[in-house]
């Protein structure tokens, strides 16, 4: 028996055996024997079962969440239950178990938002360009655009006039923290601007696409860019002796004996906006270009226009203009799909005179198409070569050291 309450006295359940022991009446030795037999496996088998705590008043019952419930608390099978309520997480509860990288990366989606939205004509460090948007010059007649296929354009007058590969596909265009320019997919950069140092990239009123460093000076600049522009072969024709526009006043004389510089200019920039009359070209010209520029002063003289009018009637059409000082350069401008104002000078095969103007347009294996707006001879095939050794080498006619110039 003492072995019996020794095993019994450890906890609520031994105590109610003692208590039940000390309680009997029965002064039988074997009915005492017996019931304390019953009373050791009645101890044995309460130490070993689930203990079932006394139901309590629903009043007094304090919630237990259901996540820190045991399973050794659910009752056996037959016996009613209620699964305690789930209990809502309090607010202090909700800060600790926050991801402390929810924020950041909340704080770099609203960021990517805002530079996505970007607005106007320019494109500085630290920003970026997505797939979907672009940039518009203030005139709202140019844009680069990065489209949705992704494709990286640039727009004039609506119409595209360059891009950057057939092959590639992009998702936003920006300057990294080194200063490129670039246009990536994800991680991988697809395309890179030939310059360093880029600061910004603006977009202008006459279609040029610019990227500067924080000096201001001029990294790069998309008519030098190695790069594929449609529209090739698509030169509109126009002669000098048009009976629409050859009496039209040019200088001293009219177009028909002086504007071969105006009518060139107008087949020039056919090819990469909508066509202009040479009796427009040759009024801007007259008006606001040289005739004849010489040593930075404006002089006007009988013969016809110089280079400096290119240049100044192309910022106002809005087409790309750039000097041209080597064959090399021609021929790349030529393969690139740009057009090649040519200044020759005669007596030659192009002017019985003192100078002609004429167009370049496509190349293959050295040779190139001249189209002359004199008529009788529109279109002839020479080298490049032949073209550049002919070049005018009077300063008057020649601007910023070159008589060739690249246009688009």
């Amino acid at each position: 028996m003492l072995v019996c309450e020794s095993a019994g006295t450890n906890g609520a359940s031994g105590a109610g055996i003692s208590r039940y022991v000390k309680g009997t009446v029965n002064t039988n030795p074997r009915t005492q024997l017996g019931s304390l037999a019953l009373a050791c496996l009645l101890a044995l088998s309460m130490q070993s079962a689930p203990a079932v705590a006394a139901p309590m008043h629903a009043a007094q019952a304090s919630p237990i969440p259901a996540r820190t419930t045991p399973s050794s608390a659910i009752p056996s099978a037959g016996t009613a239950y209620a699964a305690p309520a789930e209990t809502a997480p309090s607010a202090s509860s909700t800060a600790v178990e926050a991801d402390p990288a929810a924020a950041p990366e909340a704080g770099a989606r609203a960021a990517a938002a805002k530079l996505r939205q970007a607005r106007g004509d320019t494109l500085t460090k630290g920003q970026r360009l997505a797939r979907g948007t672009k940039l518009v010059s203030k005139n709202g007649r140019h844009a680069l655009l990065v489209s949705k296929k992704g494709k990286l354009r640039v727009l004039n007058w609506g119409r595209t006039r360059w891009h950057a590969g057939t092959k590639v596909r992009g998702t936003q265009l920006k300057i990294t923290g080194g200063g490129r320019l670039v246009l990536t997919s994800g991680e991988r950069v697809v395309w890179r601007a030939k310059a360093r140092n880029v600061h910004r990239v603006t977009v202008g009123d006459n279609g040029n696409v610019v990227a500067k460093s924080k000096s201001g000076k001029t990294v790069w600049h998309l008519s030098r860019a190695a790069s594929k522009r449609l529209n090739k072969g698509k030169v509109h024709y126009y002669s000098q002796n048009n009976r629409r526009w050859s009496r039209a006043k040019f200088g001293a004389y009219d177009i028909d004996r002086t504007g071969c510089l105006p009518t060139s200019f107008a087949m020039a920039i056919s090819a990469f906006r909508p066509r202009v009359s040479p009796r427009a070209v040759a009024k801007y010209m007259w008006d606001h270009g040289d005739y004849n520029h010489v040593a930075g002063n404006k002089k006007r003289s009988k013969f016809g226009a110089g280079a400096y009018s290119i240049e100044v009637a192309a910022e106002h059409y809005g087409v790309m203009a750039s000097p041209l000082r080597s064959r090399s350069q021609i021929n790349r401008a030529l393969k690139q799909g740009r057009t090649v104002i040519a200044l020759e000078r005669g007596p030659s095969i192009f002017t019985g005179g003192r100078i002609h103007v004429v167009v370049l347009s496509g190349y293959s294996k050295g040779m190139t198409t001249v189209i002359d707006p004199w008529k009788g001879r529109p279109y002839r095939t020479l080298s490049t070569k032949f073209v550049w050794s002919w070049k005018t080498n009077e300063k008057q006619y020649r601007h910023r050291g070159s008589a060739f110039w690249a246009i688009g």
